[in-house]
């Protein structure tokens, strides 16, 4: 017992601070002496347990700005370097030292620069759509004027390459405008010539076209889905039932066939991985080859304009506070707390305060019968606040105050006028905010979905494939889905966007379950008990772990019937084998995932309901050994992975061999 009890503490430890390195941990033990347990136990609701927590250890807890932001003599330096290595040849060297140059520079004219540089090197590399968008960012960071036609005249030949000629007459006319304005010379007017020349001829060859071109590609339809009236992330075939074993949980409202999508959500927020703000869009997740760089801080990067302007409501808070929360080595979901508190103000968050209930039993939706993204729906969340030990509830709350204290440094509070040395004490709005990042804290313990990006050698390579963790997200509909060691659906991200997909059939009131992390083909019972009770604090009673169900590598190769309806049926998911199965993976090979997974759906479908009838026909019938006779069908198994597998390679990927 006491070797569950250490891991549970482990784990939930490891939900605050992840890091072996950090200051957290010494804060805590440093602080831990101000605070009574007694007292705090007896305190019932979370605003209680901070203002009791502030009182007497506010003063305890320091935080102290350690930034460092732009250097314009680095940046300088390293577009040089840039410069340097696209002249020997080596672009890939370019890139990186043009990157690194964007992402130390200030805004300015020497930034628009490298900008110019980058996307004559894009251009070079024919990412056309990415050498336009520097050569905007270069003009809208003060590109020299009497240059400027010259990076008109490149846009014009990437929209070209792109085949957009609309927006290649645009640019040409401003290029041609400036061109005469700063007397550009000979050789410069030719190449000018040239591209009109090239915008002309398109226009003749399309006046002869007899065909009208699609305005528009056109839907794809495997990523869609009729939307549910209630829930609008998830299918219509989506539901939610409440009881008191399982809390709130997905079912199905009619019958799901395997590959069809249940859920497409955005996360409410999300929060990246210190380690992948190198390499990762801090907003979106997506993969950097054109970073765009935040324009006070050198942490960060971006992988448009577009993510930086959508990002700006909560990194202008965490901008200045970013190494100090990576140097308390607080977990990314401590971040993801923080998160969702800076995304708003603190004044809108205030005003949802009477409006926030915890209701475990109730759906809450809006005066049109909808369930809404929202910080409600995320408060009513399971926290299992009535099982949590006081110490974790001690640690928690100087996370919270130390989390307060960075908002202060960074005027979070502004519009309530507050003034740090008139207000030495925290005041009634920071409390409040406290009582919320709490609640947070706790929340998403239970909640949180990790947000992965699916590595690959190679489209016709899934060997050796894993999934990367990239940061955490919180998504409301997505936490209906309850745990099971079995699981009817896998999920796989596309960005931040979690996309929900069944990987077996799932009949009309049966429930749609999700997989936390242990699963029965790979992991013994018991050992999945031992983790999700230390992990998520609960006793799975899946089927799984009720019958005890074997490890795929013990399940038999070959099942023989005890009669001839068995065999029968045994004969056909034999010839299932080979007409879907066998198929999927000999096409899986070349790389054509869509295609396969198709034949893996058919295979899947079948082959359940197959097997239903056979567990069917010995319902009640006994080994040798007393236990009931149990079914399992190895290759169904094995179709389930290798359908999840497509599926991932259909989201977000990185192919390792082509970026080596």
């Amino acid at each position: 017992m006491d070797k569950k009890v250490d891991y549970a503490r482990l784990c939930s430890q490891q939900t605050l601070q992840d890091k072996t390195q950090g200051f957290f941990r010494d804060l805590v033990e440093q602080v831990s002496p101000c605070i009574d347990l007694s007292a705090l136990e007896n305190c019932r609701t979370d605003m209680d347990r901070i203002r009791y927590c502030a009182s007497v250890c506010w003063n305890a807890v320091r935080a102290e700005m350690v930034f460092k932001g732009k250097n314009e003599q680095e940046s300088k330096e390293k577009r040089l370097e840039g410069n340097q290595a696209f002249e020997r040849g080596d672009l890939k060297r370019a890139l990186l030292y043009y990157c690194q140059s964007i992402i130390r520079g200030p805004p300015g004219p020497e930034l628009a620069y490298v900008y110019s540089n980058r996307s004559t090197l894009f251009e070079k590399m024919g990412d056309y759509q990415n050498a336009i968008n520097d050569a905007e960012t270069a003009i809208s960071y003060g590109y020299p004027e009497n240059n400027r036609h010259k990076v008109y005249e490149r846009m014009t030949a990437c929209y070209i390459a792109l085949e957009n000629f609309p927006k290649a007459k645009v640019t040409l006319r401003l290029a041609s405008h400036l061109a005469a304005q700063n007397l550009a010379d000979d050789k410069f007017l030719k190449k000018m010539d040239k591209l009109k020349e090239k915008i002309e001829n398109h226009g003749i060859k399309a006046a002869k076209e007899t065909k009208t071109p699609c305005s528009s590609p056109l839907p794809d339809d495997r990523k869609s889905f009729e939307a549910s009236s209630k829930f609008p992330s998830a299918s219509a075939k989506f539901g939610v039932e409440y009881e008191d074993s399982q809390g709130r949980y997905a079912v199905a409202t009619e019958t799901i066939k395997t590959g069809e999508i249940i859920l497409r959500e955005q996360p409410y927020a999300s929060s990246l991985m210190p380690e992948r703000m190198g390499t990762h869009c801090l907003h979106c997740f997506a993969r950097l080859t054109a970073p765009v760089a935040c324009e006070t801080c050198a942490n960060v990067a971006f992988c448009q304009r577009q993510c930086r302007s959508d990002a700006d409501k909560y990194h202008r808070y965490e901008c200045r506070i970013l190494a100090l929360l990576i140097g308390a080595g607080m977990s990314v979901l401590s971040h993801l707390a923080l998160r969702i508190v800076t995304q708003s103000t603190a004044g809108d968050l205030i005003r949802k305060i009477s409006r926030l209930q915890s209701e475990p039993s109730q759906v809450a939706f809006n005066a049109e019968g909808r369930f809404e993204s929202s910080y409600e729906n995320l408060y009513n969340l399971v926290a299992l606040e009535g099982e949590r030990p006081v110490e974790d509830f001690r640690d928690r709350c100087i996370m919270t105050l130390f989390l307060m204290k960075c908002l202060r440094l960074v005027g979070y509070f502004e519009e309530f006028q507050l003034n740090i040395f008139k207000n030495p004490k925290p005041t009634e709005q920071e409390l409040i905010i406290g009582s919320i990042i709490l609640r947070n804290l706790q929340v998403l313990q239970f909640n949180a979905y990790e947000i992965s990006e699916f590595w690959m050698e190679s489209r016709r390579n899934f060997r050796n494939t894993k999934s990367y963790n990239l940061g955490v997200g919180i998504y409301n509909t997505g936490s209906f889905f309850n745990h099971s060691c079995a699981p009817n659906i896998t999920r796989n991200f596309e960005s931040t966007t979690m996309i929900v997909e069944s990987i077996q059939k799932i009949k009309k009131g049966q429930s749609i379950s999700d997989n936390y992390g242990p699963y029965f083909t790979k992991i013994t019972s018991e050992d999945r008990q031992y983790r999700l009770k230390g992990r998520y604090w609960f006793d799975c009673a899946c089927l799984a772990c009720k019958e005890n169900w074997p490890c795929l590598n013990e399940f038999p190769m070959e099942l023989e019937g005890r009669n001839k309806a068995e065999n029968q049926i045994l004969a056909r998911l034999q010839k299932l084998d080979k007409t879907y199965f066998d198929k999927a993976v000999q096409i899986m090979q070349t790389g054509n995932a869509i295609v396969a997974s198709e034949y893996l759906k058919k295979y899947l479908d079948e082959c359940g309901t197959l097997i239903q009838d056979l567990k069917g026909m010995n319902k009640d019938e006994c080994n040798k050994d007393g236990k009931i006779r149990q079914f399992f069908y190895k290759t169904f198994y094995l179709a389930q992975e290798a359908l999840k597998l497509c599926l991932s390679s259909d989201g977000s990927v990185y192919l390792t061999e082509s970026n080596k």
